[in-house]
């Protein structure tokens, strides 16, 4: 097991921690590093330096395998395997500008809300975590950088964008669009355990939509 001294060292300024697909090991990504722990007796499983020192500006973990992408404000980025850190070559100006990111619960891949150099510039683009490779984008203006759209387990998005909620599809295209009735802004979106999403606004309603796209209430 770890003792006081190691501890600080491998937990030194945490940026994030989840458990591993085994159930029995955690996962925490430091400034400096990323360590495998069991959670039993925090003993290191594996320990990985990572290449770019310093905290995530946005980070995402998805499946299978529980990958992390992280990415920082200098532009770089690196993936997580669970054993190596390594850099994904991602278009250095997508992740320098890249605000926040979720990852797909069920594939190898991330949505990341990327802003421009015009503050009503967004778009979500979507990347493999393993190529970095781009697989689509969908323009969303600077909502690309709010809490306004989440990832479900079936790997669409749901995003809202000027009172406007898109349903996209695996392949970015639009399944189903409508208007939100009132002036009440949007503050978050969070996809459902059970399938679907719940879209909460300002005041405190919630609206629901099912995973076909259909507003439940």
């Amino acid at each position: 097991s770890l003792d006081h001294n190691s501890r600080v060292q491998s937990f030194d300024a945490v940026v994030s921690a989840r458990f591993a697909e085994d159930g029995e090991s955690i996962d925490v990504i430091g400034a400096e590093s990323v360590t495998r722990v069991l959670a039993t007796d925090g003993s290191i499983v594996s320990r990985a330096d990572r290449g770019v020192l310093g905290t995530a500006a946005a980070m995402a973990w998805s499946g299978p395998g529980q990958q992390a992408l992280m990415f920082g404000s200098d532009g770089s980025s690196e993936r997580w395997d669970g054993a190596t850190v390594a850099a994904v070559p991602i278009a250095p100006a997508t992740a320098r500008l890249v605000r926040r990111a979720v990852g797909d619960p069920a594939r190898a891949r991330v949505v990341l809300g990327v802003t421009g150099n015009d503050r009503f510039a967004g778009s979500l683009v979507v990347v493999d975590t393993a190529t970095g490779a781009e697989i689509w984008r969908h323009d969303v203006g600077d909502d690309a950088a709010e809490p306004t759209w989440d990832v479900g387990d079936d790997g669409r998005v749901l995003a809202v964008a000027d009172l406007e909620v898109k349903l996209l599809a695996l392949d970015g295209e639009v399944e189903t669009s409508w208007d939100l009735t009132g002036d009440e802004s949007v503050v978050s979106v969070v996809a459902l355990d059970t399938g679907g999403y719940a879209v909460v606004r300002a005041r405190g309603s919630i609206q629901f939509v099912g995973a076909d796209g259909v507003v439940i209430a």
